[in-house]
């Protein structure tokens, strides 16, 4: 039985002493390349001391980038808009303006319009006609390109609105046109063509306009007509012209992806190369591994590069 024992004891005693030499080591693994500045298209040379079981490489453009190793969310990050506007007919000013509004219903009643938020802090932004541009689809007016993110809620729905107002007291109304409406969201990755053009815009009329052949102002496909009938000219009228609801974007992407560079059962190389299409300064990261039954270690080593046109 003593012998038994002792037979037991000393080889649990190997085992021990097995599984300390088998525990998994941290990689003995480093990086340098000749240079940190490069320029587009130049073959990048990074150059490996050490060894590691596998090296994963991740070069810092989007979607390769470590720093987002835990997952990627993509959100609209530009909202940019533009149309053009024309006008014709009689003096009286300053009868188109631009609002936003993020509570809007969208029920479509002038009581809705009015039970929402409107801001037209964006409308000093877009150029207007003016009030003596000339006639002619050559002549119509361009807004310039306005970026409406800073306007937009991320968990409510953005509403753009053209209002149209007859003041008598100011001179005789004249028709506006605006033409060509474009919004596109912009995100990291992608430019997305939200509103192309004036004809998913819905037309409210103020509660003074109380029979069909009233609500002369008119919705076509590429633009938008705004008109104040003879028998409403005396008096404060509104009409408004509304999008449809806009959504900021947000899409979760998922952690970025490495490139494998060396894996288990490969060779160590001794250098690996990296061509970069792009300028801009650049986060490379090399993770190498040592992983067995027991275990996995790992050592991160990262150089920015700095490529140039």
């Amino acid at each position: 039985m003593k012998i038994n024992i002792y037979v037991l004891l000393m080889g649990a005693l190997s085992i021990a002493a097995c599984n300390r030499d088998a525990e998994v080591g941290v990689p003995d693994f480093n990086v340098k390349t000749e240079s940190l500045v490069y320029k587009v298209g130049e073959e990048v040379v990074f150059d490996f001391t050490g060894k590691a079981d596998q090296i994963s490489f991740y070069s810092g453009e989007p979607l390769h980038d470590y720093a987002f190793l835990d997952g990627r969310i993509s959100q609209t990050s530009g909202m940019p808009t533009s149309f053009k506007t024309n006008v014709t007919y009689n003096t009286q000013p300053d009868m188109l303006s631009v609002w936003t509004s993020t509570d809007y219903n969208g029920g479509g009643t002038f009581g809705d319009i009015k039970n929402a938020t409107w801001t037209n802090d964006v409308s000093g932004k877009f150029k207007i006609a003016p009030e003596n541009n000339p006639w002619g689809s050559a002549n119509n007016y361009s807004s310039g390109t306005v970026d409406l993110i800073e306007a937009a809620d991320p968990s409510k729905p953005l509403y753009v609105a053209f209002k149209y107002k007859n003041d008598p007291s100011k001179g005789v109304a004249r028709n506006w046109y605006m033409y060509e409406f474009k919004l596109n969201a912009v995100t990291q990755f992608s430019t997305i063509s939200v509103i192309t053009a004036p004809k998913v815009f819905n037309l409210v009329y103020d509660d003074q306009f109380v029979s069909a052949d009233q609500k002369t102002s008119q919705v076509y496909d590429n633009y938008i007509m705004f008109t104040t009938p003879t028998v409403l000219r005396s008096k404060v009228v509104e009409v408004w012209a509304i999008s449809p609801p806009i959504y900021i974007e947000t899409k979760e992407l998922g952690p970025d992806r490495p490139i494998s560079v060396k894996g288990y059962r490969t060779p160590m190389p001794q250098k690996y190369s990296y061509v970069f299409n792009d300028s801009g300064t650049y986060t490379c990261t090399f993770v190498a591994y040592n992983s067995s039954v027991y275990g996995q270690k790992e050592i991160v080593k990262q150089l920015e590069i700095k490529i140039t046109e």
